[in-house]
């Protein structure tokens, strides 16, 4: 199937394939080919496998650098007087260095040299932990959810509970880092009682997950919207719309294919001129990754 995948790969990318100098931040250049590039990462073709590099480990991507695929090292000489000049060691003699750099050949004599950082291999690979089928790609995940709440002052105890469903969806295009999403949630919440409230929630919020690797089973959500809450007794009927602030803390171990559990502790508030009003309780979702 990796063979199958990395042969459409190319078939659909082959026209957009450009040759470009990496610089990676460690020193280590790579001649290849660039795939794609967005504002995150960078796709690249490297002697046949396709390597995904994150940007903010790249020092410098140059267009302007054609040839066949090869990797050097580039070294850093710290002079006696104070300079620092970065380079490739192009020979290396009993007395001195011939040195590429950006501006041409340079020859450097050892006496002059206090320090040297030529940093190991001089014909450096990609680390496989860029490979991109090791590489965890952003999935979008939309579900549904139920709650579970009990409420407090002022509209208990005559409505002592509130329960209801919602559905959320957390974009993939919305994927800050490996531990933090964006997502937006609707949800429809009632409290029965001698008379009836209604909520009609809104909101957006941000997803934080604890743990390392694929092992971040526990999550935080803060959030912030408008909830349209409706009060209705017999014949009476008022409504509006109030801010409402959103925090839910919970499990998400439980995995089925695309399918992810969740379990949590949560409260929300509506924030009205008159007061605030909270609820609090069990929410469980259930979402499927794409």
């Amino acid at each position: 199937m990796r063979i199958i995948f990395y042969l459409l790969l190319f078939i659909l990318t082959s026209y957009q394939i450009t040759a470009a100098e990496l610089l990676l931040k460690n020193g280590n250049s790579f001649l290849l080919d660039v795939v794609h590039e967005d504002e995150r990462n960078v796709q690249v073709n490297w002697k046949g496998r396709v390597y995904t590099i994150p940007k903010k480990e790249i020092q410098k991507l140059d267009y302007s650098k054609k040839g066949s695929q090869s990797s050097h090292r580039y070294s850093t000489f710290v002079l006696k007087d104070g300079s620092k000049i970065r380079g490739v060691i192009a020979e290396e003699r009993d007395k001195g260095y011939t040195i590429r750099t950006d501006v041409g050949f340079l020859e450097i004599d050892k006496s002059q040299i206090q320090d040297l950082d030529n940093g190991g291999n001089s014909s450096p690979d990609l680390p496989n932990e860029y490979l991109t089928e090791s590489t965890k790609q952003p999935e979008t995940i939309f579900g549904g959810s139920f709650s579970f709440l009990a409420n407090t002052s002022p509209i208990t105890p005559a409505h002592s509970v509130t329960g209801g469903a919602g559905f959320f969806v957390e974009p993939a295009y919305l994927f800050l880092s490996e531990k933090y999403q964006v997502g937006f949630k609707v949800e429809y919440l009632v409290s029965p009682g001698t008379s009836n409230y209604s909520f009609l929630n809104a909101y957006s919020y941000l997803k934080k997950d604890f743990g390392t690797g694929d092992s971040k089973n526990w999550y935080g959500i803060l959030g912030a919207g408008f909830g349209s809450v409706r009060y209705r007794r017999g014949e009476t009927q008022v409504s509006g719309v109030d801010p409402i602030g959103y925090l839910e803390l919970g499990y998400q171990g439980w995995k089925l294919g695309n399918l992810v559990l969740r379990s949590g502790l949560r409260a929300n508030c509506y924030f009205e001129s008159r007061g605030t009003v909270c609820m609090g309780g069990l929410e469980i979702s259930l979402g499927y990754r794409i």
